[in-house]
């Protein structure tokens, strides 16, 4: 457990262990009923905010979790602090693509 800790309050997974804890809070309030849902955020007029028939609120919750696990993954697997920098990009980077195959997968799947 204490690896564990370790992993994910070091740099950089302790970025996106705060952004899960934030997605986490957010979903555990809409469980609960105090927030609008996955369209709580929508335009204002009416219309729901959604990117190839996903809610925003699904799409960031998805970003936010693979980021946080690439970047837990490069946190144990990589020694040396200096290496450690390109693990947030990548994480970043895994994160943007892992999104855009969910859009399209929604959009293929979801009428």
């Amino acid at each position: 457990m204490a690896e564990f800790l370790r992993a994910v309050l070091g740099f950089p997974a302790v970025l996106f262990s705060f952004v899960l804890l934030v997605v986490a809070g957010y979903w555990l309030v809409v469980l609960i009923g105090g927030a609008g849902g996955v369209d709580a955020f929508d335009g204002g007029d009416g219309v729901h905010a959604d990117v190839a028939g996903l809610p925003v609120t699904v799409i960031v919750s998805m970003g936010a979790v693979i980021a946080w696990f690439v970047s837990l993954l490069g946190t144990v697997l990589v020694d040396w602090p200096w290496l450690r920098a390109a693990v947030l990009p990548a994480a970043l980077g895994a994160a943007w693509v892992g999104v855009r195959l969910q859009r399209r997968l929604a959009a293929r799947l979801l009428p």
